[in-house]
């Protein structure tokens, strides 16, 4: 076996996770605040392990083939990203018109669990990167290393949350 689909998954991996975007910004509020920041990551992890399987062993060629799913796919992420910018807009404005002195608010786990599940799951960008992008890349291996490449894409998963 070739350690190449394997780094090949780790870089590329890494590539995708790395950007700051909404899970990250969720995980790293979650980390600072140190409410529930475990449980929080794993959520990503496991999600992210999910979908990466899926895109690497055919979801993204399903879902570019059943265009209902595409659309409703689209329609939830333009949702998830509208509903996540106006709430940033809302704190971002209401944090202006506070007094200097800041208290840190902490979330009950229930409500941590749901969030790290919607800014994973309704995210867009977590299906194009991981279900058609990282599908596309995973076709140029044979059946045989698919596996290797989507090991390499989880430990890069796991390493970063």
């Amino acid at each position: 076996m070739s350690i190449m689909p394997l780094v090949n998954g780790f870089v590329i991996g890494a590539g995708m996770i790395i950007p700051i975007g909404a899970q990250n910004s969720f995980i790293l509020n979650q980390g600072i605040k140190q409410n529930y920041h475990f449980y929080a990551a794993t959520i990503c992890v496991l999600c992210d392990i999910f979908l990466m399987s899926a895109g690497i062993f055919g979801g993204g060629a399903l879902l570019s083939t059943n265009e209902t799913l595409l659309m409703i796919f689209t329609w939830a992420g333009i949702l998830f990203l509208s509903v996540y910018g106006a709430l940033f807009f809302k704190n971002f404005i209401y944090h202006k018109q506070q007094s200097s002195v800041q208290t840190i608010k902490v979330s009950s786990l229930k409500m941590v669990i749901i969030t790290a599940l919607a800014v994973t799951l309704l995210n867009p960008h977590a299906y194009l990167d991981t279900i058609v992008i990282m599908g596309s890349i995973s076709s140029q291996f044979p059946d045989s290393q698919k596996l290797a490449f989507l090991i390499g894409t989880i430990l890069a998963s796991f390493v970063w949350f």
